[in-house]
């Protein structure tokens, strides 16, 4: 018997739709956050580009064994940490208003 045939399929359907709810509002909270400019300084790029491609890796696993709850799970993750890159991105290249210049 291979690991993937499982003795209750019911059991793993619903398994599998708490756990994308579970994991698709860990990153809400954290895309909601972002939406405001300068509010990005607590959070690291790399983690939330990690996060990314890893959903997508897991969607493309989803997609492969036809999960498709995995799939459109990883998918909403993926573009939800997206999202958040590209605030950091945006809050990163913007210039800071308090910095003072002074030219000679």
């Amino acid at each position: 018997m291979s690991f993937l045939a499982y003795q209750n399929d019911g059991l793993a359907f619903w398994m599998s739709c708490l756990g994308a709810v579970l994991a698709t509002l860990a990153t809400i909270p954290q895309a909601w956050k972002v939406r405001h400019r300068n509010s990005t300084k607590d959070l690291h790029l790399l983690t939330f580009v990690t996060h990314f491609f890893s959903a997508i890796v897991w969607a493309f696993y989803g997609f492969l064994i036809k999960g498709w709850i995995l799939f459109f799970e990883c998918v909403v993750v993926a573009v939800l940490n997206l999202y958040v890159c590209i605030c950091i991105i945006r809050d990163l290249c913007r210039p800071k208003k308090h910095v003072r210049r002074v030219t000679i």
